[in-house]
C-alpha cells in the first residue's frame, strides 16, 4: 500500500558549508567535532551561501541542504503546510534554506540500514547507508504536508534527513508546476 513519498530533488551545484571531507573556510558558529572533524550541526545556514544553479524550485546542495524558491515557499504557505521553516539566504535573494520540523521514525531494521564508524566524541556515525526504498515504523499513510526522517543519511559532512510528503502534497506540488521534484514511493 502506498503511504507517501520521499521528496528527493536534483542538486543545485552548490555547497552550504562543507564538502564531504572538509568544512569550508569562514563558517561562523558551525559546530565541528574535535575528534572526527565532521560538522555536528546539520541544520546550519551559511549567511554567505550563494546558490549556483537556480533552475529548480526545490533542490539540494552537495552537502545536503534543501533549498527552496520563493515560489515553492508561497505554494506551501497557500496550502497551509505547517512545520516548515524557510530561512532567508541574504546572498541568494528569493531563495530559502528549508527545514522540516515534523519527524517520522525511519525503520532502520526492516530496511537493513548500515551505521558505519561511530565517533565516540560527537556520537555521529561516519556514514548511514540504506535509505531507499524508505520504510517507516508507522506505516499509516502520511497526511497532507511534510515531515522528515529521524535519521540522517549519507557520509561525513553530507548527512541530512529524508523529507517525506503525503500523496495529496505531492499532487499539489506537481499541479503547481514545481520543478526539481524526484519523488520515490514509500510503501508499507
Amino acid at each position: 500500500m502506498l503511504i507517501g513519498y520521499t521528496l528527493s530533488a536534483y542538486d543545485n551545484d552548490s555547497y552550504m558549508c562543507s564538502s564531504c571531507d572538509r568544512v569550508l573556510d569562514d563558517m561562523p558558529g558551525l559546530s565541528v567535532c574535535s575528534t572526527c572533524s565532521w560538522r555536528t550541526d546539520f541544520a546550519y545556514t551559511n549567511p554567505a551561501f550563494k546558490i549556483k544553479r537556480k533552475k529548480y524550485d526545490i533542490s539540494y546542495t552537495y552537502d545536503g541542504a534543501l533549498i527552496a524558491s520563493e515560489r515553492f515557499r508561497d505554494i506551501c504557505h497557500a496550502n497551509g503546510y505547517d512545520g516548515l521553516e524557510f530561512r532567508d539566504l541574504p546572498k541568494s535573494s528569493g531563495w530559502f534554506h528549508l527545514h522540516v520540523h515534523a519527524v517520522r521514525e525511519f525503520d532502520a531494521v526492516r530496511r537493513r540500514t548500515r551505521f558505519e564508524n561511530l565517533c565516540d566524541t560527537c556520537g555521529f556515525y561516519e556514514s548511514v547507508v540504506g535509505a531507499t526504498p524508505s520504510f517507516l515504523v508507522d506505516s499509516s499513510p502520511l497526511l497532507d504536508g511534510f515531515c522528515r526522517s529521524d535519521l540522517l543519511f549519507a557520509s561525513r559532512n553530507e548527512k541530512h534527513p529524508l523529507i517525506f510528503v503525503g500523496v495529496d502534497t505531492l499532487n499539489t506540488l506537481k499541479e503547481s508546476g514545481i520543478t526539481g521534484l524526484c519523488p520515490d514511493k514509500i510503501e508499507s
